[in-house]
């Protein structure tokens, strides 16, 4: 069960190896190809975390800072939440974040707030982690390259603690979308082994968020070993509501990779991977002509990519929090 401390403070290590307590949070200008995302993990008992943070204007890279093997020789609790160039500080237990990437004479800021519910994902059966994500509102800003960045927009926020190997992804695709009427929606889906998906989600609309009963996407990939790069989408929540994305369009992309053996050490030199990641920016276009923009990370087993995906509910593996909208 969700507590309501989870989202400010530190969680307690196990002794696995892969133990790993991280931070997230996308954003996107709703006007403009302005995206990027914050991620970082430390992982206490392997030494060592991953520290991400990019800034794209389309498929124009602004920062590409990748380190997966960022060291960490000491483990303070309450520091985790500064690793690498960034730093997410909590104004509010789940409704208000602070994000900030600093090197050299570059810096950049979000602000973000709190718009949908808290999903938190039921996975500790396959995976003995939490997971949780939220969709918000961002303003950001920063300068780059000399370059003066000013927005408002969108982002999901997302916190994780316990164990994190990427191995057992043989097929996995997380896919968040928000528009510009203050709509978004989150879907993960997950191969299992009898071959069906296991569905993850919710859709935000009108100020409610609901779980989702259904979610089927037609995929188009850059090729066996490339991210998803087109295609259509459908979600259908509780409520009845459906959304339907008739198609998006690429801008940019992270590529990691790692064995299927030890999943928990990430590369970006994906020519001998043996299980693929993609953290990959898209513009999704809606059935009713509105257009957002999201992101989809997806895992792959090489060989294995989907032409297609249907998971539906019941079970319905994630429940929704009210914590802050209360």
């Amino acid at each position: 069960m969700l507590k309501f401390e989870d989202d400010a403070l530190p969680h307690e290590k196990t002794d696995g190896r892969d133990w790993r307590e991280s931070y997230y949070c996308n954003f996107f200008d709703k006007d403009s190809d302005l995206c990027g995302v914050f991620w970082q993990g430390t992982r206490p008992n392997a030494g060592h975390g991953e520290a991400v943070f990019l800034l794209f204007d389309g498929n124009k890279d602004l920062v590409r800072s990748v380190n997966l093997k960022t060291p960490l020789t000491e483990d303070v609790p309450e520091k985790r939440s500064s690793f690498g160039y960034s730093t997410f500080t909590c104004i509010e237990p789940w409704k208000h974040w602070q994000v900030r990437y600093e090197r050299d004479d570059d810096w950049f800021e979000i602000d973000w707030q709190q718009l949908s519910d808290v999903c938190d994902w039921e996975w500790e059966d396959l995976t003995n982690s939490r997971h949780l994500q939220i969709a918000g509102k961002v303003r950001g800003k920063g300068l780059v390259g000399g370059r003066k960045i000013k927005f408002n927009g969108y982002g999901e926020r997302d916190r994780a603690w316990g164990d994190r190997n990427y191995a057992p992804l043989k097929v996995s695709f997380w896919n968040v979308a928000q528009f510009p009427d203050d709509v978004a929606v989150h879907a993960f889906a997950f191969l299992v082994e009898d071959g069906t998906y296991r569905l993850h989600g919710y859709l935000h609309k009108d100020g409610l968020s609901s779980g989702l009963v259904r979610f089927e996407t037609d995929v188009i990939y850059d090729g066996p070993k490339g991210p998803p790069i087109n295609g259509k989408l459908r979600y259908v929540d509780e409520e009845g509501r459906e959304l339907e994305i008739e198609s998006f369009e690429h801008k940019n992309h992270l590529a990691m990779g790692s064995s299927h053996d030890d999943g928990a050490q990430l590369g970006t030199d994906t020519s001998e991977s043996q299980s693929l990641m993609f953290l990959a920016f898209h513009r999704f276009n809606r059935s009713d002509g509105v257009t957002g923009h999201g992101m989809i990370d997806y895992n792959c087993w090489v060989g294995q990519q989907p032409g297609s995906i249907l998971a539906e509910a019941p079970p319905l593996y994630s429940i929704l929090y009210k914590y802050g909208r209360e």
